[in-house]
């Protein structure tokens, strides 16, 4: 019975969260850590470029900054892409079914997790035979890693091409912002080269040499 019992609180505790935050939210949720931790930290140049020129420093803690700075933003706006769906969703009277959903996908992500621990724990002879054997829902927890193994292979080859199509996108963001930044020319910087003798101090020119004259004024 502890490994039903457990099966119904997990569950329990999945669908709830899942209920509460809505499949919208839950999809931005992992969007946010999965892609968008990558993408501050890909643009994280471009931002440390343009911090340094705006307090001029070179400061190596500008690089730290500037990817706080990305994850903060990047959060900020696939949150407010959020809530700005699941307020249409509203509109149209379909924000319980978003809920709804977000409950059984967090739910069922929850499941997921507890068979794969309790598969290990069996596995490790860490659960007797005689409280397996009691459990109800061990016949259909034990088969649960297996089955998402053998749909996370099918769908590897898509994933695999969605994650390097994203890369190459970040990559070509990356490589766009700091051509910006790096050819934008700081201001008030003199040239060096340029009129080298501004600073030399005014050379003094030889007296002129006068004639030798005699004490009557006539030259010799």
């Amino acid at each position: 019975m502890p490994i039903d019992l457990i099966f119904v609180i997990v569950f329990g505790f999945g669908f709830r969260h899942g209920y509460t935050q809505g499949i919208i939210s839950t999809v931005f949720n992992v969007l946010a850590y999965l892609f968008g931790i990558t993408l501050a930290f890909k643009i994280t140049p471009v931002t440390t470029n343009i911090l340094e020129r705006m307090f001029n420093s070179n400061n190596p803690s500008m690089f730290l900054l500037g990817f706080i700075v990305n994850v903060g933003l990047i959060m900020f706006m696939l949150r407010a892409t959020s809530r700005a769906f699941e307020t249409a969703l509203t509109a149209v009277y379909l924000g319980f079914f978003n809920r709804v959903l977000g409950g059984a996908i967090m739910a069922g992500l929850s499941v997921l997790i507890y068979s794969v621990l309790l598969w290990f724990a069996v596995k490790v002879q860490f659960i007797n035979d005689a409280t397996i054997a009691q459990s109800r829902t061990y016949p259909i927890l034990k088969d649960i890693p297996g089955k998402a193994k053998s749909i996370a292979i099918r769908f590897k080859p898509m994933a695999t091409e969605i994650w390097d199509s994203s890369m190459q996108w970040m990559d070509g963001v990356e490589k766009f912002g700091l051509e910006k930044t790096e050819n934008q020319s700081q201001l008030y910087d003199v040239p060096e080269g340029e009129n080298p003798d501004i600073d030399r101090e005014p050379q003094q020119s030889a007296p002129s040499r006068q004639p030798i004259t005699d004490d009557d004024g006539i030259e010799e």
